[in-house]
């Protein structure tokens, strides 16, 4: 295992109190998460053992409107041409009052080209979820990592205008 990957599942596993009832991975693919808790649907562009339903994160998702109580997009936002479309799409299908938990790198090499388009700074990712009412912000890693990637995980329906 990596060390990164080893800050990451660190990081997770202080989230997991936040993570319960039905869930959401969305773009989990082989890293399904599973360890995290609840009850997992792990969604996946790409056909895989470890993927329950392969769909299109940039389309509309085959579920109805709040049905899941918490949803994770660990380190997948920056794999989308258009995140904010996405993100409208998982606040559409979390329950009132669930949580998203979110990690994307700020400083991080261009991974799994051609399919790598955006970094996010806590301004951009304010931006995004906008009208949240509580959040939590930490960075993955100490000093020798900081500057490698930056993790935000958001506790709160993200905002989508019509």
């Amino acid at each position: 295992m990596t060390p990164h990957r080893r800050l990451m599942e660190k990081h997770l596993r202080s989230l997991r109190q936040y993570v319960s009832g039905l869930v959401l991975n969305a773009g989990g693919g082989s890293e399904p998460y599973r360890w995290l808790g609840g009850e997992m649907i792990n969604v996946d562009i790409s056909v895989s053992p470890e993927v329950d339903l392969v769909c299109d994160l940039n389309s509309t998702l085959p579920f109805r409107d709040d049905t899941f109580d918490t949803v994770l997009a660990i380190s997948v936002l920056e794999h989308l041409p258009s995140p904010w479309h996405t993100l409208c799409e998982l606040n559409r299908v979390l329950r009132p009052g669930g949580i998203i938990i979110v990690t994307v790198p700020l400083l991080w090499p261009v991974h799994d080209a051609p399919r790598d388009y955006w970094r996010f700074t806590p301004d951009s990712l304010q931006m995004l979820f906008r009208s949240g009412k509580s959040s939590s912000t930490s960075r993955l890693g100490g000093r020798e990592w900081c500057w490698q990637t930056f993790s935000t995980s958001w506790r709160f329906r993200a905002s989508c205008d019509a």
